[in-house]
């Protein structure tokens, strides 16, 4: 039987309360702002994020997750069972995070060929905060409701 596993990153602004509900996995942003670094969902949730803002005048930014990054998250989700990784990410015009997701599957296949049934579903978001979200929490609910990949 597939293990499936829904995973989305940060920015798509998706609740604690359905990422635990819904049994979302959220890959956290390292966020730099007012010369300091904080990683999103772990130093602030998003209620937190916007007090941020509001006590700094420069714009935020962020870092891509990295190819190798990816690759630990495969393996971690190919350890704990899972068959099939879907991920829903930030656009990849703003963003390399899509486009480094997909490179880590072949890198990922290539270091840890004992893995030869866990597949990877990459998917660009298209869109920021929860223009993707909110799809990614209705994925969960359809896959909760018995839909498969």
């Amino acid at each position: 039987m597939r293990k499936i596993q829904i995973m989305t990153d940060s920015a798509s602004d998706i609740s604690a309360a359905d990422e635990k509900q819904h049994n979302i996995a959220v890959i956290p942003f390292p966020v730099t702002l007012g010369g300091k670094s904080y990683t999103s969902r772990v130093d602030f949730d998003n209620e937190g994020f916007y007090a941020l803002l509001a006590e700094h005048d420069d714009v935020p930014t962020t870092s891509q997750v990295t190819p190798f990054q990816f690759v630990d998250i495969y393996l971690q989700q190919a350890r704990a069972g899972v068959t099939d990784l879907i991920l829903v990410l930030i656009n990849s015009k703003g963003s390399s995070t899509y486009d480094n997701s997909v490179q880590a599957i072949r890198l990922f296949h290539e270091d840890y060929p004992e893995y030869p049934d866990f597949r990877v579903h990459s998917f660009d978001g298209m869109g920021y905060n929860a223009c993707y979200g909110a799809p990614v929490v209705e994925a969960a609910k359809m896959l909760e409701a018995g839909a498969g990949v």
